[in-house]
C-alpha cells in the first residue's frame, strides 16, 4: 500500500507540496547555472575576440614599424629581426626574408624574384599573468625594389662606357687588317691602323681608300672604324691621322693620352656579391682551368647574375656556352670554336625599359688563339693585360657585340696576308682596272676574287644598343644603392625604395 494511503490526508497533502516546492528549486538551480555558464561563455568567446583583435593591432604596429625601416638607411637587411611591445600584453616581432614564396619557376615575374623581399610580422597579445597563452596574427607583406641608383662607380668608368673600344694605358696599339671597330674608340697612344701589310706604300693607301669607295658605292663596310676615334695626335704614326680621316672617312678627334685612374682595379678573390644593401649575398662558384663541352647559367635564386670565377688561367676549348660572367684572376685563352657569351641582365634605374650588366668577360689578357669560329661574346670585356689576337689564319672569328677596354690592343697579322708581294698585287690590280667591273674596280674585293684574300672582317667589335647600362662588380659590395634624395623627415640618409606587390590578410 502506497505511503501516503498510510499517512493522514493532510499530511499526504503537506508532503506534495514540499516535493513541489523542492522540484521548483531545483529547476531554478538548473535555469541560473545555465544562465551563468552561457555568460560565463559569452565573456569568453568576446575576450577571445579582443585578443585576436589587439594581437592583428601589434602585428600592423610591426608592418608600420617594418616599413619605415625598410625605407631607411637603418635597415636591418634580410633575416634580420625588429621587435618590441606595443602595450601591457601586447608584441610583435617583424622578419625580412629574401624573395617571394609566390613566385616558382616558370612563373612569368620569376625574373624579379632576387629584387623581392618578404615582410612577415607575428603581433601576440594575451591575459595578464598568461603570456604563455597568447593569441597570434601573422601578416606578410611582399616588397619589390625599385632602382634608383648604382652604387659609386670608378672615376673613369663613364668615359669607358661610352666608348666602344677604350685604351686604358698610354701604351702603342699595332694592328692588322681585316678588323672593324664599328663604335667609337679611344685610343691613349700611337695607333697602327694596319701595321704590317700592305708592305707597300701605295698599296696599303690604295686599300683604305678602297675600303671607303666600297662603302660609299653600296657595298659591304669593311672600314676598320666606322665611328670616331679619339686619340694623342702627337703620337701617330704619319699615316694614322690622315687614313682615319681621308681616306676611311671617320672622325678624328685630338685627345690627350692618359691612364685611367687606379680605382679601376682588378677583381682579385671574388667570392660573393649582393644586389642591394641589406640584400643576400650570392655566392660565386669556381671554374676549372679549362672549359669545354661546357654550359653555364645564371640561377635566379642562387646566382642570379651567373657570375663564376677562376682563380688563375683559365682556356675556352671549345663548346662553351655561358648566361652570365666570367672572371679569372688570369689569362683568357680562346681556342676552340663555338663560344657563345652572354651577360645576365636586372634592371636599370631609370627608364622602364633600361638594362644593367656586369662585365661578360673580365680577365687580365684575352688571348684569341688557333683557328676558330662561331665565337661570339655579347656585353662588355673588362682587360688588365691585352686583347691579343695571335698571328692565325685569316678564318679565325671572334665578335664582341658589346665594348672592350684594356691597356693594348693587338692584333697581329693575318696568314696568308702576311705573305704576299703587295707591289705585285697592286700592280696587277692597276693593270686589270681599266676593263674592270663591279667588285673588281676596288682593291680589297679584287683580292678577294683574284687572290683568295678576303677583305671581310673576322675580328669585330660591334656597337650595341643605348638602353644598357654597365656596372663595375666590386666582390661583396651591392650593386645598386638608395637614390641620393630618397631621404624621409625621420632619416635624413638615403634609403632604398620599395613597392609593395603583396600584402596578406591577417590569419589568427
Amino acid at each position: 500500500m502506497p505511503i501516503a494511503s498510510r499517512l493522514p490526508r493532510a499530511t499526504a497533502r503537506r508532503a506534495v507540496v514540499v516535493l513541489t516546492v523542492l522540484f521548483a528549486v531545483m529547476a531554478a538551480l538548473a535555469i541560473s547555472f545555465a544562465a551563468s555558464y552561457l555568460l560565463a561563455r559569452r565573456a569568453e568567446i568576446e575576450s577571445n575576440g579582443t585578443l585576436s583583435e589587439l594581437a592583428r593591432r601589434a602585428a600592423d604596429t610591426g608592418i608600420s614599424l617594418g616599413m619605415q625601416n625598410v625605407f631607411s638607411s637603418q635597415w636591418t637587411g634580410v633575416n634580420g629581426l625588429l621587435a618590441g611591445g606595443c602595450g601591457d600584453y601586447q608584441s610583435f616581432e617583424v622578419r625580412f626574408l629574401p624573395g617571394d614564396p609566390h613566385l616558382t619557376p616558370g612563373n612569368a615575374d620569376y625574373s624579379r624574384l632576387p629584387l623581392r623581399i618578404t615582410m612577415v610580422s607575428v603581433g601576440k597579445a594575451w591575459r595578464p599573468g598568461r603570456p604563455d597563452y597568447p593569441a597570434v596574427c601573422e601578416q606578410h607583406v611582399t616588397l619589390e625594389l625599385v632602382p634608383r641608383a648604382l652604387a659609386p662607380q670608378p672615376r673613369d668608368w663613364n668615359s669607358i662606357t661610352a666608348h666602344t673600344v677604350y685604351q686604358t694605358q698610354t701604351a702603342a696599339c699595332k694592328l692588322n687588317v681585316p678588323y672593324r671597330f664599328s663604335g667609337t674608340a679611344r685610343f691613349q697612344s700611337g695607333l697602327s691602323i694596319a701595321d704590317a701589310y700592305p708592305g707597300e706604300a701605295t698599296a696599303w693607301y690604295l686599300y683604305m681608300d678602297h675600303l671607303r669607295k666600297m662603302m660609299l658605292n653600296g657595298y659591304p663596310d669593311y672600314r676598320p672604324f666606322a665611328a670616331s676615334v679619339g686619340l694623342p695626335y702627337a703620337a701617330q704614326p704619319p699615316e694614322t691621322i690622315y687614313a682615319l680621316a681621308v681616306l676611311l672617312g671617320v672622325e678624328a678627334k685630338p685627345a690627350a693620352g692618359t691612364n685611367v685612374e687606379p680605382d679601376l682595379a682588378f677583381p682579385v678573390g671574388l667570392t660573393q656579391y649582393r644586389l642591394f644593401p641589406g640584400g643576400p649575398s650570392y655566392v660565386i662558384p669556381g671554374l676549372p682551368s679549362v672549359l669545354e663541352n661546357v654550359t653555364l647559367t645564371a640561377d635566379t635564386a642562387l646566382n642570379p647574375l651567373g657570375v663564376y670565377y677562376c682563380r688563375g688561367n683559365v682556356e675556352l676549348r671549345g663548346n662553351v656556352a655561358l648566361q652570365g660572367s666570367l672572371y679569372a684572376n688570369g689569362d683568357i685563352s680562346v681556342t676552340g670554336s663555338n663560344i657563345i657569351l652572354q651577360p645576365a641582365e636586372l634592371p636599370a634605374p631609370g627608364k622602364p625599359d633600361a638594362r644593367l650588366r656586369i662585365p661578360t668577360l673580365s680577365g687580365k689578357k684575352l688571348h684569341v688563339d688557333t683557328l676558330g669560329t662561331a665565337r661570339v661574346i655579347r656585353g662588355l670585356v673588362g682587360l688588365f693585360g691585352h686583347f691579343h689576337v695571335r698571328e692565325n689564319a685569316a678564318e679565325t672569328e671572334l665578335t664582341v657585340r658589346g665594348k672592350v677596354f684594356a691597356p693594348e690592343f693587338r692584333i697581329d697579322s693575318r696568314t696568308p696576308w702576311n705573305h704576299q708581294d703587295w707591289k705585285r698585287l697592286r700592280q696587277d690590280f692597276e693593270a686589270q682596272y681599266p676593263t674592270a667591273s663591279g667588285e673588281n674596280r676596288y682593291f680589297p674585293l679584287w683580292l678577294r676574287n683574284a687572290c683568295g684574300l678576303d677583305p671581310a672582317p673576322r675580328i669585330r667589335v660591334e656597337a650595341e644598343s643605348d638602353k644598357l647600362t654597365y656596372h663595375w662588380l666590386e666582390s661583396d659590395e651591392a650593386i645598386y644603392a638608395p637614390g641620393p634624395n630618397d631621404k624621409t623627415e625621420l632619416d635624413p640618409s638615403p634609403g632604398l625604395r620599395w613597392s609593395v606587390i603583396r600584402w596578406d590578410s591577417a590569419s589568427p
